[in-house]
């Protein structure tokens, strides 16, 4: 999430003078940067996720996580079509 978050402060940039912000063409390389760290954190989210359900049973409050398989199904499927895309 730091190397998104690093993308997003290279590519704005704030006018003093009228307080808007101004979004910057990305680079390939910062494209390729928010993508790989959009992977990581799909994969991360989903492992939380197959914990959660595994030990529901113990921690009765992890059953209210909303996360469920067609989200996770969803995530992966929008992260595929950006992997696509010719940038």
């Amino acid at each position: 999430m730091e190397a998104s978050y690093a993308v997003a402060q290279e590519i704005t940039k704030k006018n003093p003078s009228t307080g808007k912000v101004q979004f910057l063409t990305p680079t390939t390389s910062q494209i390729v940067k928010v993508v790989t760290s959009s992977k990581d954190f799909i994969s991360a989210l989903g492992e939380f996720w197959d914990f959660a359900k595994k030990k529901e049973k113990d921690f009765p409050n992890l059953s209210s996580l909303p996360l469920t398989q067609a989200y996770m199904d969803k995530l992966n499927a929008d992260l595929t079509k950006v992997e696509g895309l010719p940038y």
